[in-house]
């Protein structure tokens, strides 16, 4: 069986209050990872997580329309 999983990997606040966030996308077959790609985002002090992750999905779900 054939499953994708986004794994959130990684959390980072730098000095400035800036925050790093590492998203983990793989593709599982039967439990085993046969591949994965990262995705980044930033948010600056003062922005909505919840804003920011909801654009962050939509644009993955964007992707995943995309034939390759």
């Amino acid at each position: 069986m054939i499953e994708k999983k986004t794994i959130l990997d990684q959390i980072e606040i730098t000095r400035d209050g800036m925050i790093q966030v590492r998203l983990a996308l793989q593709i599982l077959e039967d439990g085993e990872e046969i591949s994965s790609a990262w995705h980044r985002t930033s948010l600056p002090p003062g922005t909505d997580p919840v804003a920011q992750m909801a654009a962050v999905n939509a644009h993955l779900q964007q992707m995943n329309k995309v034939p390759v």
